[in-house]
């Protein structure tokens, strides 16, 4: 009896750990990352490519921007991009931890941080991307790797 007990609960755990379902993760992915979440992503990728590149002094054509864009969209097509995050989602987590952000995502904050993603990558982006240049020199010389 003993046995019986405990090869039903260990089957039991096995369930409540096994990956989540694609179809579930496809849809958080879908209530996560909108189209429009997903526009706003690419409108900041272009963003912080074109500052990259401006401060490298390329000579940029006018229409550079536009032209990210469409370079950006064909390398990180939306179907593709929510595919790949379902993927993953769908091996880090189970399938109640999937419900669980389903609910959360569903909330007005969860709407709020899903909408804000990007624009806060961004400024996160920005801000690291001028502190690393002004620090990085001394950290690399106190810890002996540049003269």
């Amino acid at each position: 009896m003993k046995k019986k007990i405990l090869f039903v609960l260990l089957v039991a755990a096995q369930a409540a750990a096994a990956p989540a379902d694609r179809k579930a993760a496809m849809d958080l992915m879908r209530l996560v990352n909108s189209k429009s979440t997903y526009t706003a992503m690419i409108d900041q990728t272009v963003a912080q490519m074109g500052a990259q590149l401006q401060r490298t002094g390329a000579n940029l054509p006018p229409d550079a921007p536009k032209r990210m864009r469409e370079a950006v969209l064909e390398v990180m097509p939306y179907e593709e991009v929510l595919e790949w995050s379902a993927d993953i989602y769908a091996r880090k987590f189970t399938a109640e931890e999937i419900a669980d952000l389903r609910k959360f995502y569903e909330t007005p904050t969860g709407r709020k941080i899903a909408r804000l993603l990007p624009e806060l990558g961004g400024e996160i982006g920005k801000k690291l991307g001028q502190v690393i240049p002004a620090r990085m020199p001394a950290a690399l010389k106190k810890h002996g790797l540049v003269p």
